[in-house]
């Protein structure tokens, strides 16, 4: 499993999710000083808690973050062998956020913005998932992440949309401006 999370919660909210670790019975994964290593630890310790069953866990772990944890904003990438979940959560003012979890699913050969370049020998004849903080050029296979739902990817591409998230975190934070 590899995941990859972008989090901003406040200090109250890595001494819940330490105390969480803790219950759950998975504090030595806790040890980071990220908000992003305590979550990625919390969607760990969900999984072991369901039996391995991914979704499940991620599910858990997110309902919990969003009921206990100050939330700014949780951007998660998380994959195995075969499957990846992307979620945004929560709604935020696009015009806040540069994070806008583009993604499309083709063949890839030289993708590329103004500040990111993506190549791949290996993926320019097969399809492919790629991810992105903006469409990459004009292709119109392009698609924005849901907020507050999850897409999955499997082993063949496909698609899936859920809604896991649908009302907002329990104590959110909000952006000085």
């Amino acid at each position: 499993m590899a995941g990859s999370s972008r989090t901003t919660v406040c200090s109250r909210g890595s001494t819940s999710s330490t105390k969480r670790l803790r219950e759950v019975g998975t504090a030595e994964f806790g040890v980071g000083q990220t908000d992003s290593e305590r979550v990625f630890a919390l969607i760990t310790a969900s999984i072991r808690a369901h039996g391995g069953d991914e979704s499940a866990g991620l599910v858990d772990a997110l309902r919990w973050l969003a009921a206990n944890v100050p939330i700014y904003a949780v951007n998660i990438l998380l994959s195995t062998a075969t499957d990846m979940w992307a979620l945004r959560y929560p709604e935020i003012q696009s015009a806040l956020t540069s994070w806008t979890g583009a993604w499309t699913v083709r063949p890839i050969s030289i993708l590329r913005t103004k500040r990111i370049r993506a190549w791949s020998e290996p993926l320019c004849t097969r399809p492919s998932v790629v991810f992105a903080t903006e469409p990459m050029d004009d292709d119109p296979r392009w698609s924005l992440l849901a907020r507050e739902s999850w897409s999955t990817f499997d082993a063949a591409l496909q698609v899936t949309r859920k809604l896991v998230l649908p009302d907002a975190p329990e104590h959110p934070i909000s952006r000085a401006i």
